[in-house]
């Protein structure tokens, strides 16, 4: 079976990491979300926008502040990302999202889940590389399921995380019948993807729906 290989990351990028602006919505951060948080900034894009609620902002906000002087010693770069936490006035993924999407200054804008961990520091040079290709407006890598040692124990799982184990493990199976079926299958996972910011200015302004809709 034909199998996508990743893009090679060319020796002088259109697009660097200082031009991304990651957006993420979240109504309280997850559990894990310092560990994602400190995965996104290692890869070091020029800002981090976090669109929550006014009752969990200082939350967020401290967390942020507590993420930037742990990977101080790693990552001296670190101070150079600005984070930002924003409490739109209501809540819904799409209207949290236009919040960010707006406020976002960069060119390309990365619309990540609260719970998603980056596997590396490299992750974000690898999905750059797509939009050397003036045709790509969006791309979104394959997703797979962290499960830490401790936790791969039945008396310690819970069922939302053998829901989500299996939700993901059907999903890819249901893509695979589909480029089977029709001889290709595109797919841009809500939890991580990567837009243009021009497609996504051209999205706002020009469908109003989008704006308003649920």
């Amino acid at each position: 079976m034909y199998q996508y290989e990743p893009v090679p990351i060319p020796s002088n990028p259109q697009y660097r990491t200082k031009d991304v602006s990651i957006v993420v919505c979240s109504i309280g951060p997850s559990e894990n979300f310092t560990e994602c948080l400190s995965s996104w900034l290692l890869n070091d894009p020029l800002e981090v926008i976090i669109v929550t609620t006014d009752q969990y902002r200082d939350i967020v906000e401290t967390i942020l502040q507590r993420a930037q002087i742990s990977l101080g010693p790693r990552f001296p770069n670190i101070n150079t990302i600005k984070l930002k936490v924003l409490g739109p006035e209501s809540l819904g993924k799409r209207r949290q999202s236009v919040w960010g999407f707006a406020a976002a200054q960069g060119s390309i804008i990365a619309s990540v889940d609260d719970h998603i961990l980056w596997p590396e520091q490299n992750f974000l040079p690898h999905m750059l590389a797509c939009f050397e290709d003036p045709e790509v407006g969006g791309v979104a890598p394959t997703c797979g399921l962290y499960m830490p040692d401790e936790r791969r124990d039945e008396n310690v799982i819970t069922p939302w995380e053998v829901a989500a184990a299996r939700s993901l493990w059907k999903g890819k199976a249901r893509y695979l019948a589909v480029y089977a079926a029709c001889g290709w299958s595109w797919v841009l996972r809500e939890s991580t993807f990567f837009f243009l910011l021009s497609f996504n200015f051209t999205l706002l302004h020009t469908k109003p729906p989008f704006l308003i809709g649920d």
